[in-house]
């Protein structure tokens, strides 16, 4: 199994750059100081592993966490004297858009016909990923839970106020999988003609219940779950997801259970609207279908 190369255009070093730039305002984490003050091992922990999965992909355990996920692409990590809990973090950082997207797949998208269309709503961090972890999207979307393989086409559609509309399109390959992303629209989802839809919707710590945000995402939203397509909510506190939780029940009827996410990132950060509020990206996480 070979990975098709493309240009990268967004690399993982510049992003390690912009995760320790972010940090002075409202990140409170460990493993934040620990990459200032050791950059080079930090950036060597975040370079993915070669992509040859191992041959006996199909004899491979369940993937149940970042550290199953890790073993089985067989990531170098720093020894425990050296880092290896604060690499970790820093991993589980880049990787848990990705993973948790592709767990979402796994469970409720691959049995869609292909090619299928995914627009990730509100994307802001998902929209400047560098593109060697998308291709982890690929590596273990490609792989069903009993292990069989299929093969992926998804087109990725960013949409939401804070993309870079004029970023390049970008096709990514593994093996015989492939997914497209596109910068789609910089504004609102409601704000697009109703004839544009799509198979599924991402929405990446939304905060749809937050008195501050709600009233905002009341269109959007209203536009989503109209469609009846599987939707992937993801929240980064329990704080956060119990809010999403009562906003679904009694605006739209809707029995939802978040779960804590298995992909959450473990980089721990000062939510904007409350000091006293510690959160994780996509910390807790649910599907609508």
């Amino acid at each position: 199994m070979k990975l098709v190369a493309w240009p990268a255009s967004r690399s993982s070093t510049p992003h390690l750059r912009r995760i320790l730039g972010g940090r002075r305002r409202y990140y409170r984490d460990s493993s934040l100081q620990w990459a200032e003050t050791n950059p080079e091992t930090a950036q060597q922990s975040l370079q993915p592993p070669g992509w040859n999965v191992p041959a006996d992909v199909n004899d491979q355990s369940p993937i149940y966490s970042i550290e199953d996920y890790l073993k089985f692409r067989e990531w170098r990590l720093p020894s425990k004297n050296d880092g290896r809990e604060n690499a970790l973090s820093l991993i589980s950082h880049v990787l848990s858009t990705p993973l948790t997207i592709a767990s979402f797949y796994n469970r409720a998208l691959h049995e869609l016909d292909a090619p299928i269309r995914l627009c990730c709503v509100g994307a802001r961090a998902e929209a400047t990923l560098p593109n060697e972890y998308w291709k982890e999207f690929l590596i273990f979307s490609s792989s069903l839970p009993n292990n069989e393989t299929k093969n992926v086409d998804l087109m990725t559609d960013f949409v939401g106020p804070d993309i870079c509309p004029r970023t390049p399109d970008t096709e990514i390959s593994w093996n015989s999988s492939t997914t497209k992303l596109h910068w789609h629209y910089k504004g609102f989802l409601h704000d697009l003609d109703e004839s544009e839809t799509w198979d599924t919707y991402v929405l990446m710590n939304p905060g749809i219940g937050h008195d501050k945000l709600k009233h905002g995402w009341k269109p959007t939203l209203d536009r989503i779950l109209r469609s009846g397509r599987p939707v992937l909510l993801t929240a980064h506190s329990e704080k956060d997801s119990d809010r999403d939780t009562a906003l679904l029940k009694q605006s739209y009827h809707l029995d939802v259970h978040y779960e804590e996410n298995p992909f959450a990132s473990r980089v721990q950060y000062e939510d904007p609207f409350d000091q006293n509020h510690f959160v994780r990206p996509n910390h807790f996480m649910t599907m609508i279908k």
